[in-house]
């Protein structure tokens, strides 16, 4: 028991979290609110969800990016060559999420519905980037601190998550008009991905 499961102290409550799999919280029972030092499985879970959060921004800056370029670029010159467009993508991808923010606004290429979302996941980005160990590492010694801590992270993902698939159907049904259909959108991503895993490749 000692070596396969390790038990975490959240608020106002003890949770069992096999060590191969800490995301599987089973509540166990009750108990008072502790303060305590964060332990090292704890700590762990806390900078592998960390680290999930920053990748999935980045996610979410190419897919800003991505659509950026087609609808503002590509859209001025009326065609573009893919060396040139990689060239701007390449540019873009220097940016920071709120100068992509910044662009889409000003060409006014999203819905104000959407355009709120990314200021408001923008506002969350900061938080996690540059403020999360600043301005909350000492809260980590409460139960309520480390649920609460963990708790903004995982918003934090799923709002990504939701960004990555609103953007990403914006570019497919944007390109589409342009005479390109979702299969052969589908099928150019996925021969990237099969060249990407070694697939077809002769060895």
């Amino acid at each position: 028991m000692k070596d396969e499961w390790t038990v975490l102290v959240r608020f106002n409550e003890v949770v069992l979290l096999k060590r191969e799999n800490l995301s599987d919280v089973f509540t166990l029972y009750k108990s008072p609110c502790l303060r305590r030092q964060i332990c090292p499985d704890e700590l762990n879970f806390f900078y592998q969800k960390t680290g999930e959060a920053i990748w999935h921004l980045q996610y979410v800056e190419d897919f800003i990016a991505k659509l950026y370029s087609i609808k503002a670029v590509a859209k001025k010159t009326e065609s573009i060559q893919a060396s040139q467009a990689q060239i701007e993508m390449d540019k873009l991808k220097k940016k920071t999420l709120g100068q992509l923010i910044g662009l889409v606004e000003d060409n006014n290429i999203v819905s104000t519905e959407l355009l709120e979302k990314l200021k408001n996941f923008n506002q969350q980005r900061i938080w996690i980037v540059h403020n999360s160990n600043r301005k909350n590492r000492d809260s980590l010694y409460t139960d309520e601190g480390r649920t609460h801590f963990i708790d903004e992270i995982r918003r934090f993902t799923k709002l990504a998550i939701e960004l990555q698939q609103i953007i990403g159907n914006e570019v497919l049904v944007f390109t589409t008009r342009f005479g390109i259909s979702e299969n052969q959108i589908y099928e150019t991503a996925n021969n990237h991905i099969n060249k990407l895993r070694g697939k077809g490749l002769k060895l």
